[in-house]
């Protein structure tokens, strides 16, 4: 009868994961990181001493060269988005310091929005050399080859590239049609005036020009208006001419001598009065 261990699932945490880099930064050298990467002996020996410093845990050697995979493409992710335009990085907080176009043109990497991603440098550093060397991978039971792991690296670029070349096609196809509807807008205003847009000062003048050709409250509607008053001399007529420059005093005057009760020529030698 055969006794049955059971696995324990790996939940992991900050510290952990920690643990795990720097003990992998322990085996980086060429004793047990070859040309082939990390030796099986080496996995062996890290999944014991790993084992040894949280006894209270039974994770296996794949469960550790899967969480190193995990951190690593996430490092690579987050490696390739610092170096999209607009994008910064706070090296004390190991945040992103972006606006929401990041998240829109790199989605893999949203869940690190409010995030912090704190082995960033640790991981760097650990890669650094084999993507300097161009020589080293990681063993065949638990990674790819190098040649995968760069092709993987060139894919995530690429990724990133074209989720952001896209997002700008749409920009641009946005502005396109904004400018479109602008200068339709436009286009009808100046076909339902009939004729090019005018300015305040230029309405103005032509509705004064309009009721001056209408006589409404014209100098000469006023100059006749004022022959019809029997008293007025000729030098009140001189002085009434100097108000007729002003239109509210024509309006005033025309309205007076409708009611015919003797107002308007009252009003005429007051402000005569006034400017005498």
């Amino acid at each position: 009868m055969y006794c049955v261990v059971e696995r324990q699932k790996a939940s992991w945490n900050a510290k952990l994961e920690k643990n795990l880099v720097e003990l992998l930064h322990e085996h980086n050298n060429s004793y047990h990181r070859g040309q082939n990467g990390w030796s099986r002996e080496s996995w062996n020996t890290m999944a014991s001493l790993f084992q040894k410093r949280h006894k209270h845990l039974n994770f296996s050697k794949s469960q550790l060269q899967d969480k190193e995979k995990d951190l690593k493409r996430d490092q690579k992710m987050i490696k390739a988005a610092r170096m999209q335009s607009g994008v910064g990085w706070d090296d004390k907080k190991c945040r992103f310091l972006a606006g929401p176009h990041l998240w829109e043109i790199c989605p893999l990497i949203k869940r690190y929005k409010n995030k912090a991603f704190p082995l960033y440098d640790l991981l760097d550093e650990l890669h650094a050399r084999q993507t300097a060397d161009g020589k080293l991978s990681f063993t065949s039971t638990s990674e790819p080859s190098m040649e995968d792991e760069e092709e993987t690296e060139r894919g995530v670029q690429r990724r990133v590239q074209v989720d952001h070349d896209e997002r700008r096609a749409q920009v641009e196809h946005e502005q396109v049609g904004d400018a479109r509807v602008a200068a339709d807008t436009t286009r009808n205003l100046i076909v339902a005036k009939g004729n090019k847009p005018k300015n305040r000062f230029v309405d103005t003048k032509e509705k004064e020009a309009t009721k001056e050709d209408g006589n409404e409250f014209s100098i000469t509607r006023c100059m006749a208006e004022l022959r019809t008053l029997q008293e007025i001399t000729p030098d009140e007529k001189l002085m009434a001419s100097e108000l007729f420059r002003i239109a509210d005093n024509r309006e005033m005057f025309v309205n007076l001598v409708a009611d015919k009760d003797g107002t308007a020529l009252l009003w005429i030698r007051r402000h005569i009065a006034k400017i005498a």
